[in-house]
């Protein structure tokens, strides 16, 4: 299956890296240029996470649910324009959400006159769109949805040489947060966070506090639970419904009580 492509490189520090910025749904009529379908006014973009495939790596890869005839893309496509973002693991996070392919894109949706653009980023991609609205607060973003993010890194432990997969650990994490004392999510830019707990105690391969940490909890962002694993928060039938049902609805911040609600509610479920 072919996707249209509009932008190929992200230029960071060092070498260029594979990017790829397209439209999914509807089928654009050529590779380099974009259609907003008459009268919708919101744009969604699904950031796709970390691939432990080798060709995945040095090669920007859409991912299954990316793709149009997606469960995910189909449900989406009843209530917005919808967008892929697929980048090379070659770089750490940070360069990802900085990338020029990535800007651009979502420049191209501004120009279109979208009044909603909600990045939709699992995994990884779900660190590559917070970075991106905490860094670049105008890039015209409005909502956030999180999909299973390794906020604190994942449970596993970055012994692979790739920048990426390092950029996701414990201690990359803890170094972006120190780095930047008291970066918040803008307030204008609704952020959400779906936390999946199919096994024991998260999802497999990140924890239920590292998907809803209390740096996020203290900004009073929502959590919705899913019983999934990692693989499936993104693909099963229930994380496609409650994907799309965040998109459309406004997703305000939570009160402190509200939070703690939420708190007992993932202590009880483990």
């Amino acid at each position: 299956m072919s996707l249209g492509m509009l932008a190929v490189l992200a230029v960071g520090q060092g070498a260029p890296v594979d990017a790829k910025f397209v439209q999914v749904a509807p089928a654009p009529q050529t590779a380099t240029a974009f259609v907003r379908s008459r009268e919708q006014n919101r744009a969604v973009v699904l950031i796709h996470g970390y691939s432990p495939q080798p060709s995945h790596r040095a090669k920007a890869t859409f991912h299954s649910y990316q793709y149009p005839g997606s469960p995910l893309v189909k449900s989406l496509a009843q209530m917005a324009d919808v967008f892929a973002f697929a980048y090379a693991q070659t770089v750490p996070v940070d360069d990802i959400a900085s990338s020029p392919s990535l800007h651009q894109g979502l420049a191209s949706l501004r120009q279109l006159g979208y009044a909603e653009i909600v990045l939709v980023g699992f995994s990884a991609g779900g660190l590559v769109a917070r970075q991106l609205v905490e860094d670049t607060p105008t890039a015209g973003v409005t909502k956030v949805v999180q999909v299973c993010a390794p906020n604190t890194g994942p449970t596993w432990s970055a012994v692979t040489v790739s920048a990426f997969a390092q950029s996701l650990s414990h201690h990359a994490r803890a170094r972006r947060l120190q780095a930047h004392p008291g970066m918040k999510i803008p307030e204008a830019v609704q952020f959400v966070c779906i936390v999946g707990n199919g096994l024991v105690e998260g999802d497999g391969v990140v924890s239920t506090w590292s998907q809803w940490p209390d740096d996020l909890q203290k900004q009073g962002i929502p959590v919705h639970l899913i019983h999934a694993d990692h693989l499936h928060a993104a693909r099963s039938r229930a994380g496609v419904e409650m994907i799309a049902q965040l998109v459309e609805d406004s997703q305000p911040r939570w009160s402190a009580f509200d939070v703690a609600i939420a708190r007992k509610r993932l202590e009880v479920w483990k």
